[in-house]
């Protein structure tokens, strides 16, 4: 996936959004948050700005429709204040993040 980027972005010019789903408990720690901002500042040269997603739960009642019990994700999305933390993470390290 990143090496198909950088070649999308740096060797056809595409212009790119990256979009990243901030998952608690599997994607939203300091070293995952930090290496995203790095591949963003420095192989895609700070060119492609990034859109943080919180994750939402609006899947959980379709798993229970279809039989499955339990919940992918047992911790409360990150909400604003989480998106805000993440972003303001990511922009000290020279990563473009959109506003939501």
């Amino acid at each position: 996936i990143l090496e198909n980027a950088v070649r999308i972005r740096r060797i056809l010019g595409v212009p790119m959004i990256a979009r990243l789903p901030l998952i608690p408990g599997f994607n939203d720690d300091r070293a995952n948050l930090e290496a995203t901002a790095r591949f963003l500042a420095v192989e895609l040269r700070g060119e492609v700005p990034i859109e943080i997603l919180p994750y939402n739960r609006l899947g959980e009642d379709k798993r229970l429709r279809v039989g499955m019990t339990g919940s992918g994700f047992s911790r409360e999305p990150p909400g604003e204040r989480g998106v805000a933390e993440a972003a303001a993470l990511m922009e000290s390290m020279g990563a473009r993040t959109l506003a939501r």
